[in-house]
C-alpha cells in the first residue's frame, strides 16, 4: 500500500512493515506465545525459528486489534522507525494519542497538527477502531 504523507491513515489499519512487530517475508521469528526468561536465552532460540515465507504480524503480546479488529481489544502498533523514516514518514505517522505515554502527548500534538491540521489530535470514532 502507498501511504500519502498529508494524509493521516485510519487508526484502525495495520502498517504491517512499519510496525516494530512484522515478519518481512522470508523473515524468522519466535512463535507467538514463546515465552523466554531472558534475551541470551531468546538469541540461543533464535537458530530454531521458523520462517514466515509471507511475512505477517509476529507480535508476542497478543493479537492486536489492527491485524484482527473483531477479536481484539489491544493496539500493539510500535513504530519501526528506521522503516518509517526511509520511506519519509514521521514517527507519529500511524501512531494515535491514547496509544502514546503521557511525556510524548506535547510533542505528537505538536508535529501532528503541525503536518494534518488541528483534527489531527481528535480522537477516532468508534466505528473507526472496529
Amino acid at each position: 500500500m502507498k501511504w500519502e504523507l498529508h494524509q493521516r491513515p485510519p487508526a484502525t489499519v495495520c502498517p504491517e512493515e512499519f510496525c516494530f512487530h512484522w515478519v518481512s517475508a522470508g523473515g524468522r521469528a519466535s512463535p507467538p506465545g514463546r515465552e523466554y526468561a531472558s534475551r541470551a536465552e531468546m538469541f540461543r532460540d533464535a537458530a530454531n525459528w521458523p520462517v514466515w515465507p509471507e511475512g505477517g504480524c509476529g507480535c508476542g503480546f497478543g493479537v492486536c486489534r489492527r491485524a484482527r479488529p473483531g477479536e481484539a481489544a489491544t493496539d500493539w502498533y510500535e513504530p519501526h522507525e528506521p522503516r518509517l523514516e526511509a520511506a519519509g514518514l514521521p514517527w507519529f505517522y500511524f501512531t494515535t494519542l491514547a496509544a502514546l505515554r503521557a511525556d510524548f502527548h506535547q510533542k505528537f500534538v505538536q508535529e501532528a497538527t503541525q503536518l494534518w491540521g488541528p483534527e489531527a489530535v481528535a480522537e477516532p470514532k468508534i466505528e473507526e477502531i472496529g
